[in-house]
């Protein structure tokens, strides 16, 4: 994910995100996190689900 500079000061992102993959049965492999950017390793059968959760955490986000 390509996050906005506003990433670097809010505190607990990756952990919210990582817990609510988690909390829906999602397995991470492996996380990346550097400046704007987080890479989520997930096995491929997981990654539909994942991308649907993300866009909508993403979607309601924006609102704000």
């Amino acid at each position: 994910m390509i996050n906005p500079p506003r990433i670097m000061t809010t505190l607990g992102i990756v952990a919210y995100i990582t817990s609510l993959l988690a909390f829906n049965g999602i397995n991470i492999a492996q996380v990346i996190s550097r400046y704007t950017n987080t890479v989520l390793v997930l096995n491929e059968k997981d990654s539909y689900k994942a991308f649907y959760i993300l866009r909508e955490l993403i979607t309601r986000f924006r609102k704000y």
